[in-house]
């Protein structure tokens, strides 16, 4: 099924954006594929958002991200959109962002992982605004 192979490509994606030297190409791709078909997958679009951060293609994750009904309920991809923001150094909208992200940790989980506690997070924020 398309669910079926979505979540397969989703997989190989992340995996390989566990590894040292991933092939832009391929992650990209099978990231991107995943999404076609599964587009209202958070966790999709969190792997196909982390792989665009990782290869610098913020623009499009911030298109991709900005397009979709589910990164306001998820605090993990208000995150990913704040970093996205910071890389192209629009630092004002990552603040935003991030401190969206952050006050939504308290109220709604989400339903994807964050791989930042909020004290964290909050540093991260002070850290931006000092450089301001």
């Amino acid at each position: 099924t398309e669910a079926q192979s979505a979540i397969i490509y989703n997989n190989m994606a992340w995996a390989l954006l566990q590894t040292d030297k991933p092939d832009k190409k391929t992650v990209i791709k099978a990231a991107e594929r995943a999404y076609q078909l599964m587009p209202a997958s958070a966790d999709i679009l969190d792997t196909y958002a982390e792989a665009l951060i990782r290869f610098g293609q913020y623009g499009q994750c911030i298109k991709i991200l900005e397009d979709s009904k589910i990164t306001q309920k998820e605090p993990k991809l208000i995150y990913q959109l704040g970093t996205a923001y910071e890389k192209k150094n629009d630092l004002n909208k990552a603040v935003r962002h991030f401190i969206s992200a952050r006050a939504m940790m308290d109220s709604a989980n989400g339903s994807i992982q964050m791989d930042i506690s909020k004290a964290e997070l909050e540093r991260h924020i002070e850290r931006i605004l000092d450089k301001e």
